[in-house]
């Protein structure tokens, strides 16, 4: 339903950021302000983004942790644009049919359902082999200024000092507690006296949440990098606690895990270089291409004309993405024909000429269980990373070390014979959680767009990519601004929109079902935008709904 006006409805926005030596955007406060003081004592945007990541592993186990797996992208104040692949992988000894069925198995938000007892999304035979650490410690090595045992000493200090328990962390933890509870290792290292919630500031101060043995495990990568973690005592203690209850990763698992170095691919949208890592950048390349076809900026944001034609390009081109699949070790598939003038020509004729039913299938909305942080330096460097321990907590099987592991065997088909079906050592591949690197005309001004929330995070970054290109929005009134989304075949709506626009949707025979973004729901992603001007100064816009934030420093 639109807004009742005669109820008291909530409002909310947030101010933009606004700085000249730096910024650090992210889902929790203390993982940007970690970043940030990384930037203060000299670190570049890969320092800052790798600090904060580390950060945000110890403060909001629930979406990210050093158990889980993501994308880094990085663009170099020469311009280049580089990416790490950090992503999950099945065990050696994963097999397709690994799994008991039950029902029909179908791919959801986030992974596949209808395996029996959810053996794939809780539970040890969940975990796939870990690569946030690898990752990081690659891009620190690669692309960092400041040694790791600097960028690490937030992290290290957040987990053996202790953070102020935050309402978000306490209420994830509050709604999973029955869970964590069946796992006695788990419990003892994220509630209060293995018992309880960790309780927010309400009257007087939080609860004060330490992990000295995560603040261990951390300590040991920062003096020794990625061999501390998987290989010796954390990757030990990682192994037993999953084979302890009847998982498969082992020490070769760990022991031969490698990132690599991603492909980076780009397009131009009316004189905008927008460039991603190169598996999930399809999607949003595509639909650039197509979208460069049609006059998007010639309409109001708001105005229906301007929504059919977001709504039936990013339908269309979701529909072709599905029709092909692409590993993160190969780069096999029809990448070069989806992002060709000549194919996104022939869509948009095809759009122009009729409107076909949506052939796009999502489940159900969820929680969001992914972290989005970018960083932007003084010279103009750029970092961005995407990263996620999958579901709410992962697979729930935390190590003696601190290690909370992330559910990765639920993003593979659960039954031989898919595309997407387990096979050992394979290599998650994600569809969509590319960060989005954009360099203006002037070829000085950048933009770093980012999302959390599965699926959503495709629909969030193109409509708020579009009303920065299009219709020239700053940042923070890019992210606020209401936006869409897709659940099956109907058209999720913001009913902020106008009353005139929701009318003339429905008469265009759009399935619309109006939901309202409040606080902690994750209807429409959880996004977050930098940006950097020609003088140097930088911009941040965060999710109004959530407690993402960007934090920034003038410079001397």
């Amino acid at each position: 339903m639109p807004l009742d006006t005669t109820v008291s409805n909530w409002t909310h926005d947030k101010t933009e950021a606004r700085a000249s030596g730096g910024m650090v955007s992210s889902r929790h406060p203390e993982s940007a302000k970690a970043g940030r003081a990384i930037l203060q004592q000299g670190g570049n945007a890969v320092d800052a983004a790798v600090a904060a990541s580390f950060a945000e592993s110890v403060v909001q186990p629930a979406a990210s942790t050093i158990g889980g797996g993501g994308i880094f992208t990085f663009r170099g104040v020469d311009g280049d644009a580089h990416g790490i692949n950090y992503m999950w992988q099945t065990p050696l000894s994963a097999k397709p049919d690994m799994f008991p069925i039950e029902g029909k198995p179908e791919r959801g938000l986030f992974g596949w359902s209808g395996v029996k007892n959810a053996a794939n999304e809780i539970g040890a035979l969940a975990v796939a082999v870990p690569g946030s650490v690898a990752g990081l410690v690659e891009a620190s090595k690669r692309f960092g200024r400041l040694p790791l045992k600097k960028v690490l000493e937030p992290a290290i200090a957040l987990a053996a000092d202790g953070y102020e328990m935050d309402w978000y962390g306490s209420l994830m933890a509050g709604i999973h507690l029955d869970i964590i509870k069946e796992y006695p290792v788990t419990a003892r290292m994220l509630l209060r006296d293995g018992q309880y919630p960790y309780r927010p500031n309400m009257i007087g101060r939080a609860d004060r949440h330490k992990q000295p043995a995560l603040a261990e495990t951390l300590s040991a990568i920062a003096d020794r990098g990625a061999e501390a973690f998987y290989t010796g005592k954390v990757a030990e203690s990682i192994v037993a606690a999953v084979q302890e209850k009847g998982g498969i990763v082992s020490l070769e698992d760990l022991a031969t895990y490698k990132p690599f170095v991603s492909k980076q691919r780009s397009v131009t949208y009316r004189g905008h270089k927008i460039s991603g890592e190169y598996s999930g950048f399809v999607i949003y390349g595509q639909v650039f291409n197509t979208l460069s076809h049609f006059e998007v900026g010639a309409h109001a944001p708001d105005s229906p004309e301007r929504l059919r034609i977001l709504i039936d390009v990013l339908r269309r081109c979701w529909a072709d993405k599905g029709k092909v699949y692409q590993d993160f070790d190969t780069d096999k598939g029809p990448w070069d024909v989806l992002l060709s003038s000549a194919y996104a020509c022939q869509t948009a004729q095809e759009l122009a000429d009729s409107r076909p039913k949506s052939t796009f299938k999502v489940s159900s909305a969820g929680e969001s269980r992914t972290v989005h942080i970018s960083a932007i330096d003084a010279e103009g460097g750029m970092a961005s990373l995407t990263e996620t321990v999958i579901g709410n907590y992962g697979s729930f099987i935390c190590s003696e070390t601190g290690v909370l592991l992330n559910n990765g065997m639920i993003s593979f088909a659960p039954i031989p014979g898919e595309v997407t079906s387990i096979r050992p050592g394979r290599r998650s591949a994600s569809s969509f959680i590319s960060p989005l690197h954009i360099t203006r005309p002037d070829g000085k001004s950048i933009v770093t767009i980012g999302s959390s929330g599965g699926s959503k995070i495709v629909t969030s970054k193109l409509q708020i990519a579009s009303l920065i290109m299009d219709h020239g929005m700053s940042p923070q009134q890019a992210v606020s601004f209401p936006r869409f989304d897709f659940e099956g075949d109907k058209l999720i709506l913001d009913p902020r929109f106008p009353q005139a626009t929701i009318d003339r949707l429905k008469s265009l025979a759009y399935d619309i079902d109006l939901r309202l973004e409040e606080l902690s729901t994750f209807e429409y992603g959880n996004p977050a935008v930098l940006a950097r001007d020609a003088d140097g100064v930088i911009t941040g816009g965060v999710n109004p709904f959530q407690a993402t934030t960007a934090v920034g420093f003038n410079a001397a």
